[in-house]
């Protein structure tokens, strides 16, 4: 018989350790799905391993990994042997993709460096486009203030609260470049100005896009995903 301490013990022992963080749902066909990404956003409580278990209705599943959320549950290896309401979620397989993107970006330098240097281009060429606008305009603006002010206000513009950024970009450019004597009458149409020319732009790859087939892209994409989890 088990000594009456050692019993004692192991109730006061049953109980999460180091803080775990626990996701869980119930009632839902996609309940795995929104288990994985529950626990990507609990990352920050358990960085060292993470499991899964679900139920079908007939078995459980589970899975245990070491290692984060975007490295283990996102491969394709794992989420096929998961219930196929997980692996069949396209956000599921685009963390896979990401969390690919991001160990490249890390881990390999010239990855990296050329990552790097297209980013800066794409801010400089930006930020140039601002500044003849704004010689156009006949604002008294230097090509640095641009070079300053621009990149901000694009990265302002990638807040999720509007569509294509138009007005957060329009209030962010109108605060920055108050700081260089812009009025904001001025800092308005230049901005709207640079959103025109930036859709217009944008326009041509998104007619190549359409020609070539979007749908029959994404398609030919998930048959290579698969074909490589295989």
């Amino acid at each position: 018989m088990a000594d009456a301490g050692d019993v004692l013990s192991g109730e006061a022992d049953d109980h999460f350790h180091d803080e775990c963080g626990v996701f869980g749902i119930f009632g839902r066909q996609d309940a795995a799905a929104i288990v994985t990404l529950g626990l990507h956003a609990l990352q920050h409580r358990g960085q060292e391993a993470a499991g899964i278990v679900s139920y079908d209705g007939s078995q459980f599943h589970v899975e245990r990994h070491v290692g984060l959320i975007g490295d283990t549950f996102t491969k394709q290896s794992v989420l096929d042997r998961l219930p196929e309401n997980l692996h069949r979620w396209r956000l599921v397989r685009g963390l896979a993709v990401l969390a690919v993107d991001t160990r490249k970006l890390f881990f390999h330098p010239g990855f990296s460096l050329i990552t790097i240097l297209v980013a800066l281009a794409g801010h400089v060429n930006l930020s140039l486009v601002v500044y003849v606008l704004a010689i156009a305009l006949g604002l008294e603006v230097h090509v640095l203030d641009c070079l300053v002010l621009v990149p901000p206000v694009i990265l302002i513009m990638t807040l999720p609260i509007s569509i294509a950024g138009w007005g957060v970009r329009e209030t962010a450019m109108v605060t920055a470049f108050a700081f260089v004597g812009v009025s904001h009458d001025s800092a308005l149409v230049l901005s709207i100005l640079f959103g025109i020319i930036t859709m217009l732009t944008a326009l041509p790859g998104g007619v190549v896009f359409l020609l070539a087939g979007g749908r029959k892209m994404e398609q030919e994409e998930l048959a290579a995903e698969e074909a490589e989890g295989r």
